[in-house]
């Protein structure tokens, strides 16, 4: 028996839009363009990807600068790096001030306290990518967090023996509080005092403690 070869009419079949259903030909056309469209997608996709990716880090490193005062590196996981091992440092000096400033009259509790949970929820991201984007999520709350770190540091460090300096005079004149009083000079001295002591963030007015000690104390030696 001979083999009968069916052909379907070239007016009724398009080998790119559709088989031929009489004789469940599919056309193998279809699929290469089909193939070329989707590489072509998945580039554009990795291009848009790499190009925002590129923009996260720029974006960081810039954030980096205002933050730490020094460049970052520009590859991704260095980069992440850098910041961990400054937030490390930060929260190693924040750690060792949190005793201190649980005393009475000492300022930063609240502030350090929310600057090391900062650090810490930060730091638990495991993904470099992730916690860039986590990081520029949150800009402005790190920029004022940095800047509380900075005077708190610096009131640790530098500013803490003139600060002991106003708590120990504002003790020593108590017992001659009512003599000072009657006295313009050293009356105003001590209310001025008793401000700095008390304001939350009082780092802008510490240079004053030293002289307001000195005229209470020249005054007070008068009366003795």
């Amino acid at each position: 028996m001979g083999c009968l070869t069916v052909r379907c009419p070239v007016v009724q079949f398009n080998p790119v839009l559709q088989p031929c259903m009489d004789f469940g030909i599919v056309p193998i056309a279809v699929e290469p363009l089909t193939k070329r469209a989707r590489f072509k997608q998945v580039s554009i996709l990795k291009r848009k990807i790499a190009d925002a990716t590129a923009t996260a880090i720029r974006r960081a490193r810039e954030l980096y600068k205002d933050l730490f005062q020094k460049l970052g590196r520009e590859e991704e996981d260095s980069l992440v790096t850098d910041y961990r091992a400054r937030l490390l440092e930060w929260q190693s000096d924040l750690k060792g001030y949190t005793l201190t400033a649980a005393t009475p009259h000492h300022p930063g509790k609240a502030d350090i306290a929310a600057a090391l949970a900062r650090i810490a929820q930060l730091l638990a991201i495991r993904d470099s990518f992730a916690f860039i984007e986590s990081l520029l999520a949150s800009k402005d709350e790190w920029l004022d967090t940095a800047e509380d770190i900075r005077d708190l540091v610096n009131f640790y460090k530098t500013q803490i023996s003139a600060w002991r300096k106003l708590l120990d005079g504002l003790t020593s004149f108590a017992s001659n509080r009512a003599a000072l009083d009657k006295v313009p000079d050293a009356a105003a001295a001590l209310a001025e005092l008793a401000l700095i002591r008390d304001k939350p963030k009082p780092y802008g007015q510490v240079n004053r403690i030293e002289p307001l000690v000195a005229t209470v104390a020249a005054i007070n030696e008068q009366l003795a």
